[in-house]
């Protein structure tokens, strides 16, 4: 993946305000992608996210982060979300 996908996912940052009624949403990949960004804080790749969690595809990634995003529990200084990460 390119270095402007790797340092928007290094931005990305749990929400201490995110709703815990929200936590109930979460399938087994968002589990995991979760705990992976609150274990893994510096030189995220994207490579690495799909492989320690068992993510089929980078457009997975892409959804998960995106849904995360969409809970209120991830957050980012630098995008509002995945797609407008991809639209720099």
């Amino acid at each position: 993946m390119t270095n402007r996908f790797n340092r928007f996912l290094n931005s990305l940052e749990i929400d201490p305000n995110s709703d815990p009624e929200n936590h109930r949403l979460l399938d087994r990949d968002k589990c995991f992608t979760l705990a992976w960004l609150s274990f893994n804080r510096k030189k995220r790749t994207y490579q690495k996210l799909m492989k320690d969690c068992k993510l089929e595809s980078f457009e997975r990634c892409e959804e998960i982060i995106q849904e995360l995003i969409d809970l209120r529990i991830l957050r980012t200084a630098r995008s509002r979300s995945v797609r407008g990460a991809r639209s720099r």
